[in-house]
């Protein structure tokens, strides 16, 4: 996932927004649990493309919060509440990780995470919070 999100700095900002949402596309719609099962190759591009999301948000954090920053958080983040075992709960997983890891980062200083929460809505501040899972005191 690291890897990924360090190639992905080196990318345009055009170029990762149009990524981002065509991931966000190719996911579809953040399953419920009440939904009914999907084919095994309709999970495994789910899980795919909100890992592939999940890395972009690293990169943003690499990347020092960039404009984007906001829009890979929109578009992540409401795949932190699928609550279906199998796919899902691995996505969930993912994306409640990568959202650690951001919050992490950026929380490192207080000056970073002035500079985070300037450059972020409130509503994209709330996304974090209400998506980033039970934290790993072991991590």
């Amino acid at each position: 996932r690291s890897s990924v999100a360090s190639f992905l700095t080196l990318e345009a900002e055009a170029e990762l927004v149009v990524k981002l949402k065509n991931l966000k596309a190719l996911a579809g719609p953040a399953r419920k649990a009440t939904d009914a099962a999907v084919e095994a190759d309709e999970a495994v591009t789910f899980c795919r493309a909100v890992s592939a999301m999940a890395c972009l948000l690293l990169a943003a954090a690499d990347c020092g919060v960039p404009r984007w920053s906001g829009q890979a958080i929109q578009a992540v983040a409401p795949y932190g509440k699928t609550g279906r075992p199998g796919m899902q709960e691995l996505a969930r997983k993912e994306v409640q990780s990568a959202i650690q890891a951001f919050l992490k980062l950026q929380q490192s200083s207080q000056t970073s995470w002035t500079e985070c929460q300037q450059k972020l809505t409130a509503t994209q501040l709330d996304l974090l919070n209400d998506n980033k899972g039970k934290l790993s005191y072991f991590s």
